[in-house]
């Protein structure tokens, strides 16, 4: 099975922490953030790319979709401190190869004072030789 969760989940974290300092990054999912600002990336979908499988039914390549759950409850600027985050991740995304397939502004339900905005990306990917992986840019 290829999966590329932590190498991607890394990429992201490392640059939202040196750009938004205390913000919470995890890979696990909560309905209430330990802390705020906060941002959860979890690999959501991971399937056989049908049309990369060798005849002998060898894995090549994956379709994959990644979500980031992105919350702030700033007193003032918690939609524009969300939407930064969002832009951050994107930033990621898209220079990993993924295309973001969804952008949404999600009510919380247990907080009003909380902005939430979901971001999915999607991509096919394969291992490269060197143990590293490749998005394949043309998906389908």
């Amino acid at each position: 099975m290829i999966d590329i969760e932590n190498e991607v989940f890394d990429d992201v974290a490392a640059r939202l922490r040196a750009e938004y300092e205390g913000i919470y990054v995890s890979g696990d999912h909560a309905n209430k953030p330990k802390s705020f600002p906060a941002v959860y990336l979890e690999e959501r979908d991971n399937y056989v790319f049908e049309r990369a499988r060798s005849s002998s039914g060898i894995e090549n390549a994956v379709q994959v979709m990644y979500e980031a759950d992105i919350y702030s409850n700033k007193r003032s600027g918690r939609k524009l401190e969300a939407k930064s985050i969002a832009a951050t991740v994107d930033s990621v995304m898209v220079g990993l190869g993924f295309t973001r397939t969804s952008r949404t502004v999600v009510p919380s339900g247990y907080d009003s004072t909380i902005y939430r905005v979901v971001c999915r990306y999607e991509a096919v990917v394969g291992h490269r030789d060197d143990g590293g992986f490749l998005v394949y840019l043309n998906n389908p």
